[in-house]
Order: C-alpha cells, then sequence, then structure tokens
C-alpha cells in the first residue's frame, strides 16, 4: 500500500498532473496509513523474536544445570 501511494505520488508529480488539496492530502494519508502498518507489524516482530529469545536461552539455561547436577 505504501509503496503503491508513493508510485502514484511521485508518477504524477512528474508527469506535471495538479491535484486538488484534498486529493493530494488523500494519498498522503493513504501512504501514511501504509506506514503506521509497516511500523506496528515491525513491532510486533521484534517483540516476537524478543519473547522467542528469551524462551531459548531460558531452555538453554535448564539443559546446562541439568548437565552440572547430573
Amino acid at each position: 500500500m505504501t509503496f503503491f501511494m508513493m508510485f502514484v505520488s511521485g508518477s504524477l508529480q512528474v508527469i506535471g498532473t495538479e491535484l486538488s488539496k484534498g486529493m493530494d492530502a488523500g494519498i498522503s494519508g493513504v501512504a501514511g496509513i501504509g506506514h503506521i502498518i509497516l511500523g506496528d507489524i515491525f513491532i510486533r516482530v521484534l517483540i516476537s523474536m524478543g519473547k522467542l529469545v528469551k524462551t531459548k536461552a531460558l531452555e538453554s539455561i535448564i539443559v546446562i544445570n541439568d548437565l552440572i547436577v547430573q
């Protein structure tokens, strides 16, 4: 969505098409919503990766502890 709206906006600028303020704001708004969605996805991926690292680290500590106790 973000890429497409940036492509549309850039193409219209290169061609020299004059847009109304409302149309220009609409294109920018949709591109902005796309950026918000990308940011949300990025944050969720980082949180998931952090949880995975913590889980794997805890599993490693438990395995090492079991080896030491034996």
